[in-house]
């Protein structure tokens, strides 16, 4: 095996390997926001008599929701800069495999397209976001029906 060789079965061993934690922090990303929400709406659904809440106690629960919302976002973003840290590492595995040179796989035309090449260090992609969005809306949502509840009782 020479030396060019074993640079490249290197390089695809390091994309594999990349690419799988890559799926793993977003997996993670939406296990949290879903066990996150999930709780979020069985205690205020199944584990609070809401009838015999006091005001007090309505404001505790929103609090205490809108403070795990807050966690789950804060490692939702953590997961996010480390996916940005890793798409960074792809692509340079990538660039060294010359996947954006033009004409090295495909005639006339790069293999990937060139906007793949330019990824953006400190933006987030669509399942951090989602993730995100997701435990906000519940928040939300079972804040503002916890309090018109009260408002109609």
């Amino acid at each position: 095996m020479n030396d060019s060789s074993k640079k490249h079965d290197v390089a695809l061993n390091v994309r594999s390997t990349v690419a799988s934690y890559m799926m793993y922090w977003r997996k993670l990303c939406l296990e949290v926001s879903i066990l996150i929400s999930s709780g979020i709406v069985a205690v205020s659904t199944f584990g609070v008599d809401k009838a015999a809440l006091s005001i007090e106690g309505r404001w505790g629960l929103i609090i205490g929701f809108g403070v795990a919302a807050a966690a789950g976002s804060y490692l939702i973003l953590k997961a996010s800069r480390l996916i940005q840290e890793l798409r960074g590492i792809l692509v340079r595995v990538d660039r060294y495999d010359e996947l954006f040179v033009d004409g090295a796989f495909v005639p006339g035309d790069s293999l990937y397209p060139k906007s793949w090449e330019n990824f953006d260090a400190v933006g987030m992609d669509f399942v951090p976001k989602w993730s995100i969005a997701l435990m906000a809306a519940t928040w939300v949502t079972v804040s503002v029906l916890l309090l018109i509840h009260r408002a109609a009782a």
